[in-house]
């Protein structure tokens, strides 16, 4: 992206944009598919632990309370490996 023009700070933006979709969506889906498969799958995986009688219960009101917490450590994981994009010289990866 940087070889057709964009400035570092295009391109972190890019970066973060294209991180805080996929977070926002992962974050969406899983709170949508977790009472329906996150429980029989679990279930299944702690009993071949040995642990048959496990609870796993599901909150609502949790999964919306840590969704900014888990949006913004998706982002902050982002925003690092931004800089150092950043930092790359388009040219001399095009003369390699």
């Amino acid at each position: 992206l940087k070889a057709v023009g964009m400035t570092p700070g295009q391109l972190r933006a890019t970066v973060l944009c294209a991180v805080g979709l996929q977070a926002t969506l992962g974050i969406a889906v899983g709170t949508l598919a977790w009472p329906w498969l996150g429980g029989p799958l679990m279930s299944g995986l702690f009993s071949g632990l040995g642990l048959v009688d496990f609870p796993l219960r599901f909150s609502l009101v949790g999964a919306l309370a840590l969704a900014p917490a888990i949006l913004a450590f998706c982002l902050l994981a982002g925003w690092l490996p931004s800089a150092k994009l950043a930092r790359i010289r388009a040219r001399g990866l095009v003369i390699e």
